[in-house]
């Protein structure tokens, strides 16, 4: 199952690719979103061109980079738009993957949880039949006047617990 999920995330990263393209070409030919990427673009290409205006040093000369022609506007908000798509996709992919990583170890704990109550109540099960079998035993060691001697305890795999009890021989 978990080969499949990863070759399922992988063909949606690469469906992805051709169809980011299909959505530039729409958008290079769609009036409202031709314009909105040329507007895009050139506020980007300012804001790149300020930056690096401004972490440049002191000392090296200033550069006046000027807007950019309608194409090159278009072409670069139609990478950005492309780029912007398979990327969206990549992380809801990744995203997608962690979520399920983390139900998986969320049940894997859960069941570890489980076992480890189940295992403290059987514990706690036998504890008490030792009891039983203790006041058991003090009693007809009472009753018997010391007559009774103990055996060691033996534990069957299937909770069963035994005791060997013998009279004493005085």
């Amino acid at each position: 199952m978990a080969f499949a999920a990863k070759i399922g995330s992988l063909f949606v990263k690469t469906l992805s690719k051709p169809i980011a393209s299909r959505v530039k070409d729409y958008a290079k030919s769609h009036p409202v979103a031709r314009s909105s990427m040329i507007v895009f673009a050139q506020k980007k290409h300012e804001f790149t061109t300020w930056a690096s205006q401004t972490l440049k040093s002191e000392d090296s000369p200033k550069v006046f980079a000027g807007r950019l022609s309608e194409e090159r506007a278009l072409a670069a908000g139609a990478d950005f738009l492309g780029e912007s798509l398979i990327f969206a996709v990549a992380g809801a992919v990744t995203y997608y993957e962690y979520r399920k990583g983390n139900i998986k170890d969320e049940q894997k704990s859960a069941k570890a949880t489980k076992e480890r109550y189940e295992l403290d109540q059987r514990l706690q099960t036998l504890e008490d039949r030792v009891e039983q079998v203790a006041t058991a035993v003090s009693a007809l060691q009472t009753l018997g006047h010391g007559t009774f001697a103990l055996r060691p305890v033996e534990i069957i795999a299937d909770g069963h617990l035994f005791l060997r009890i013998s009279r004493r021989c005085s």
